[in-house]
């Protein structure tokens, strides 16, 4: 009789729990506690715990922290004694080997359908109560009540699952930033799984300083099943054997590809419940199409902004600029687009030429490195070069890894190239080396126009025969200087007696000859001026800003020098003219002056020369080695 009342006990407190059910949100904590207390009052059972059937393994119905304290336990243990009250001995000395302090259970099932397993260290109240027929009763009872508070759990933890997605997807869809999708996912993460490490693995075309726990993907250092769900699109798990935890990882997936993976890592193993699975594969999916979205939100954008610049850049480089005026505006062009620390411009002439627009450091010897390995690459092919570290090609520390070299064509050929460098590793983007390339192939054609524009000009602005400047050319030097410099001096050289040397030797020999004497004067100028073929074999030289005693020096040496080292020996005569702001003569009459100068030098013997000083005359004698007044 007094177990019949013990029954009614427990029925009443179960009846009370479930009419609690209806006006508020219980959990699973909340039964096992309430169970235990029950169960305690009535029974005076003690260290009780109760597995539900999860799949194929029991696992311990309450939620809390210590929730992996023990291993869950092999439905099959169960299911051999689904028919009965009890595990048998062997079965629960199996559960005993991992709690020592349980002694019996009890086999929560109805009409053959099992729920769980009730383990706990049983009093003597419990034993009088389990020699009746009242205990059949009681795993009724308890089997309906875990089933209905299941159903109340499942209801609840759909609905809180929905309205944590719900807001993930809020959250994700209400911004085009990549970065703060970023920091989403890892705030979310956080919130999820306060107790957890976990990782956010990206694939590795950000450009951008990445947060705590976020780095990029790599394959020679990332965990196998890292990488399996990376290329899969699946979640997958791993058991970490040297410390006993799990790990699972989720990618982070959208229409078009993977963008990374979450790995996830607990403390113990089975520790993921179907909720968190559900969870962790919504929060990859959601993050992976808002990522996809922005990426393409961003490239499109890009894509935009990049034909503006592909445009204007070339309706710049194709009006009427010079060489380096162009290569100036490439240079600027280059740096505001893409941040390089250094970059440089080349061209293939006779020899590597370092351009208008390159870089300090690339005249340094520290850049040979560098310069030799994008030479060396574009000898072999027209391929152009995107290396985001640089250090595993070199094998060693160098000053930058990421390198960027577009080549500049000329009919399908080589002719030059555009090299950016920066110290960080991956520092310019896909994106980036796809727009250098358009924008140097829109340029290549504008620097091919200027190049042969400056080749025709050079064939009318030199002499074909003696590669001195042509007349023409020395004509608008003189003219232009005229106006812009202070003073200026013109001498105009014939070599005497040269008709003589074409009717003794032949033509071939008067042209070597002529091409002999024009390399000497050349020389003996330098770049203090220019030297041009005046006409037949007269050649002249002008020089700005320069001392008359500097000029007279030059003019001896030379007429000093051709004489030994032409054969036949020819000798020069010279006349010599200047001027200076306060003269306020014209050009043309610079070029009389000297003509006349010249005409008295020949008159007056040859190699010689003369200098027009208004009514006066300077002489040089014919060894050229004292200038005197005459």
């Amino acid at each position: 009789m007094q177990n019949k009342h013990t029954l009614d006990a427990v029925k009443g407190r179960v009846l009370d729990f479930w009419i609690e059910l209806n006006k508020q949100e219980y959990n699973r904590s909340t039964y096992s506690r309430y169970i235990e207390s029950v169960l305690f009052q009535d029974f005076e059972l003690t260290h009780i715990e109760y597995y539900y059937i999860d799949g194929y393994k029991l696992k311990k119905f309450e939620v809390s922290e210590n929730q992996c304290a023990f291993e869950s336990i092999p439905i099959n243990i169960a299911l051999t004694n689904a028919n009965q009250l009890e595990l048998g001995m062997n079965e629960l000395n199996l559960i005993k080997e991992t709690h020592p302090y349980i002694d019996r259970s009890l086999i929560i099932q109805k009409n053959g359908q099992l729920d769980g397993v009730l383990f706990f260290k049983a009093s003597k109240k419990w034993h009088e109560f389990a020699q009746t027929a009242h205990v059949q009763e009681l795993v009724q009872l308890l089997f309906e009540t875990s089933n209905m508070l299941r159903s109340q759990i499942e209801i609840q933890e759909k609905n809180l699952l929905k309205t944590e997605l719900l807001h993930m997807t809020e959250i994700f869809h209400s911004t085009m930033n990549v970065a703060h999708i970023i920091d989403t996912v890892v705030k979310e993460i956080q919130f999820a799984f306060p107790e957890n490490k976990f990782q956010v693995i990206l694939s590795n075309d950000q450009d951008r300083v990445l947060p705590k726990n976020v780095h990029i993907f790599d394959y020679s250092n990332e965990k196998p099943a890292t990488i399996e769900a990376f290329v899969s699109g699946e979640i997958t798990f791993e058991s970490i054997e040297e410390n006993g935890c799990t790990a699972i990882n989720s990618p982070i997936q959208g229409q078009q590809g993977t963008y990374g993976v979450i790995r996830i890592e607990a403390e113990c193993k089975n520790a993921f419940s179907e909720r968190d699975e559900k969870k962790i594969k919504y929060l990859g999916d959601t993050s992976g199409k808002a990522l996809e979205n922005a990426k393409l939100y961003h490239q499109l954008h890009g894509l935009v902004s990049d034909l503006q610049l592909i445009n204007e850049s070339s309706q710049h480089l194709n009006m009427n600029l010079s060489k380096n005026e162009m290569l100036l505006y490439l240079s600027n062009l280059i740096k505001k687009s893409f941040s390089p620390r250094e970059m440089a411009v080349v061209f293939f002439e006779k020899e590597m030429q370092i351009k208008t627009g390159t870089s300090a450091y690339f005249f340094n010897s520290e850049a040979k490195v560098y310069l030799d390995f994008v030479v060396a690459h574009f000898e072999r092919t027209s391929e152009p070069l995107f290396i985001a570290n640089f250090q595993e090609i070199s094998n060693k520390q160098e000053d930058f890894n990421s390198l960027m070299a577009i080549p500049i064509m000329n009919r399908q050929q080589v002719f030059g190239f555009v090299l950016v460098v920066h110290p960080t590793k991956y520092y310019f983007s896909f994106d980036s080396y796809k727009l250098m390339q358009s924008i140097i192939r829109h340029s290549s054609l504008a620097i091919s126009n200027i190049l042969l524009r400056e080749q025709l000009q050079d064939l009318v602005d030199c002499d074909h025969l003696t590669k001195l400047y042509a007349r023409g050319f020395l004509d608008r030097t003189v003219e232009n200087s005229v106006q812009e410099d202070e003073s200026g001096i013109f001498v105009l050289f014939d070599i005497d007696d040269f008709k003589k040397v074409n009717d003794q030797f032949g033509h071939q020999v008067g042209d070597k000859t002529l091409q002999l004497v024009s390399n000497i004067i050349r020389e003996e100028v330098g770049n203090k001026g220019i030297c041009a073929r005046w006409g037949g074999e007269e050649i002249a030289i002008y020089l700005s800003n320069i001392a008359m005693v500097e000029v007279l020096a030059i003019v001896d040496r030379i007429c000093k020098y051709i004489p030994e080292k032409t054969n036949p020996s020819v000798t020069l005569s010279a006349g010599i003219s200047c001027w200076d702001q306060q003269g306020n003569i014209g050009y043309q009459s610079i070029f009389n002056r000297a003509d006349t100068a010249l005409y008295l030098a020949k008159s007056n013997g040859k190699n010689q020369a003369k200098l027009y000083i208004a009514n006066d005359e300077l002489l040089l004698k014919k060894e050229f080695k004292k200038p005197i007044i005459d």
